[in-house]
């Protein structure tokens, strides 16, 4: 059970680069390589860019790690990926192939580190960290347990090309030389780096390198394996004639038998059978209108989108061919501010708006009224935001300032747009696009709040091809002739929700979304089922966590739509629909989320503590700067009397979420309505 090591070769730019490509490189059917890489982040903000990862040969690399550090200032921090691949075709003298979007105008760094595994055994990626960032030169990450012949990989990016010391740590095994790349200086600098260590006994592992001075860095780890046999995935195997559908959580021989135990090369192999999906294909090729309904609350609890009003116009921060569509929320957020909150410079578009604690990101909309003109215009209408900090962002009007001044009155509205929707001009005459998002707006008001809030857009384009979605960037992308063959079968909105789940639950890439899908009790809930419930779950992870999520959302919700399967779903799925359902509880929002550091006068000392000293919890999970703060409602009735007793804590780092429920005669704090 172990990995020859080989370091093969390393790639930087200075930028701007829309790619990295590192040549030469030559590996092994089985073999496992590593790609890390580095790109400063860029721009008036700090933004970061997206990356993919290839090869010549055609080998499909996972992206495992994307961890970004970045302050939103000017070409501020740094963004660490890491990709795997065990390779299905041969490397000789090819190239693997680091793709950014968009271009990173930086520095950036990459690596490619090769992990063979022993004769008769063979490689598999194990796990990932939720990595950590910060400043500092005594970065760090721990797993807190890491299998006794497994191998860790370290991993950190730094906005620096200064020296990194070796973690030098011997504890349960001892950590390779590093491997690194580096280039630039300054802000606009990159330097990546990895060490690893083969695990010889049960443990939690630290990776610590340390540097030079503090510089910002983005660090995680991941877990590999070498192990005997042939791993084949999870699916239905022949075996003497038979079936048999085999579970595969750690692997160590050949899968060619069915359940029981074996002796293969000396290994001794257990091998869990799975009960069989419960549905062929997709919950959307089957015949069960779980959201669709004529009823009037259509399938939400509480908080129905309702359509008030939209608008199509021309794009201003979107390519000229594309209709942008706003769908106001009856529930978005909206408040009154301050006196005079616009700030203009004389000569530039670019106004400044202070908003407390306005909880928005980069990409959100707001519509002001009511303001009064100042530095020769007004502001009033949509704008796209930029975030600047916690209390400001920034606005491009469509003319300059006249003068530097600030201004608006006290009268100033701020509304916020939850819903967005991108449509192809000309490919949509506007016609056309006002009958998409007439039979669009209702079905998209089905979805739960938590998904409306945390879904960037939606893209809608002509022709009939497969819906898709995108986790880190948090949208949908839906096209006209499917959307209409799946009204006509009343499963449009059955599809909406499974590509919602991927694009709201499954990555905080971006300020935005909550990460689910890489918690402990989504392993646990799939380990203690032991079955999915349709074939299609049984594909991918991330099918199977937007297939279960619309079981165990329309159990909560209209159980009697799954008549008379009823208790056939609970019984194949029990852990999934708890794991769930303790998601979508029902909790109506009582207070916007906010950082709690902001409101941290308002929360008792008891909620504080239960985060801060909660030695379980990661430490950039007990750092108030990294949390945000919501309270709910969890009945109705506690709405009606304003009372809340739930608080959810958002970890801005990793996505956790951390919830205090109020007992007793406990404070229950409130702050600004959402």
């Amino acid at each position: 059970m172990a990995f020859t090591l080989s370091n093969l070769r390393t790639q930087t730019s200075t930028g701007p680069a829309s790619s990295l490509a590192a040549a030469t490189v030559t590996a092994s059917v089985g073999d496992l390589l590593v790609v890390a890489v580095a790109a400063a982040n860029s721009g008036s903000s700090g933004a970061a860019v997206t990356a993919t990862c290839a090869d010549s040969a055609g080998n499909t690399y996972t992206k495992r790690i994307e961890t970004n550090n970045t302050a939103g200032v000017a070409d501020d921090g740094i963004t660490l990926f890491v990709f795997t691949t065990v390779l299905t075709v041969a490397l000789s003298s090819g190239t693997v192939t680091v793709s950014f979007s968009p271009d990173c105008a930086q520095g950036c760094a990459m690596l490619v580190k090769r992990y063979r595994p022993a004769s008769g055994e063979i490689a598999s990626f194990v796990g990932v960290g939720a990595g950590a960032t910060g400043s500092s030169a005594t970065p760090s990450i721990t797993a807190t347990s890491v299998n006794n012949g497994d191998m860790i990989v370290g991993a950190i990016a730094e906005e620096a090309a200064t020296t990194i010391t070796d973690d030098t740590d011997t504890s349960n095994g001892s950590w390779s030389a590093k491997y690194e790349a580096s280039v630039g200086s300054g802000a606009t600098a990159a330097h990546v780096l990895i060490q690893d260590k083969a695990v010889s006994a049960t443990a939690g592992q630290t990776f610590n390198p340390t540097t030079s001075a503090a510089h910002d860095f983005a660090i995680n780890y991941l877990i590999i394996r070498s192990g005997r046999g042939a791993v084949a995935a999870a699916g239905s195997y022949a075996v003497s004639g038979a079936a048999a559908s085999l579970n595969l959580f750690q692997p160590t021989g050949i899968v060619t038998a069915s359940a029981g135990a074996y002796t293969v090369t000396g290994q001794t192999v257990s091998l869990t059978k799975l009960k069989p999906p419960l549905y062929e294909n997709s919950i959307a090729q089957n015949p069960f209108d779980y959201i669709h309904t004529t009823d009037p609350d259509q399938f939400e609890r509480f908080d129905y989108l309702g359509l008030q009003t939209f608008e199509i116009y021309p794009a201003t921060s979107l390519p000229t061919h594309v209709f942008q569509v706003f769908f106001r929320d009856v529930k978005a957020g909206s408040a009154t501010l301050g006196s005079n909150p616009f700030s203009m410079t004389n000569g530039s578009a670019v106004v400044r708006v202070t908003h407390t604690a306005h909880g928005h990101v980069t990409g959100d909309h707001v519509t002001f009224s009511g303001a009064s003109s100042a530095g020769g215009f007004q502001v009033s209408g949509t704008y796209r935001l930029t975030y600047v900090s916690d209390d400001t962002y920034d606005i491009t009007h469509s003319s300059n300032a006249t003068s530097t001044t600030t201004g608006g009155g006290s009268s100033v509205v701020a509304k916020y747009e939850l819903f967005r929707v991108a449509m192809d001009y000309p490919g949509f005459s506007q016609a056309e696009a006002h009958f998409q998002m007439e039979r669009l707006g209702p079905r998209l008001g089905k979805l739960p709040r938590l998904y409306r809030v945390n879904i960037n857009y939606i893209i809608v384009h002509p022709g009939d091809d497969t819906f898709t979605s995108e986790d880190s960037g948090h949208f949908c992308v839906f096209y006209a002739d499917r959307i209409t063959t799946r009204i006509s079968n009343n499963d449009f909105e059955e599809s909406c929700f499974h590509e919602g789940t991927h694009a709201a639950l499954q990555s905080a890439a971006s300020g935005k979304g909550v990460n689910y899908i890489d918690t402990p009790e989504w392993a646990a809930a799939k380990d203690a089922d032991g079955a999915y419930i349709t074939e299609y779950a049984s594909t991918a992870d991330q099918e199977d966590f937007a297939e279960s999520a619309l079981f165990a959302y329309t159990d909560m919700l209209h159980p009697e739509r799954m008549e008379p399967d009823l208790a056939a779903i609970r019984a194949q799925i029990p852990n999934r629909i708890a794991f769930f359902q303790n998601i979508f509880s029902g909790h109506i929002t009582a207070c916007a989320r906010v950082p709690a550091a902001n409101i941290a006068n308002k929360l008792p000392d008891s909620f504080i503590d239960s985060i801060v000293d909660n030695t379980s919890l990661l430490s950039h999970c007990r750092d108030l700067n990294n949390l945000k703060v919501e309270a709910y409602y969890s009945r109705p009735d506690l709405a009606v009397d304003g009372i809340p007793d739930l608080y959810k804590f958002f970890c801005n780092v990793c996505g956790r979420v951390h919830p205090r429920s109020c007992m007793g005669n406990e404070a229950r704090p409130y702050w600004e309505v959402r």
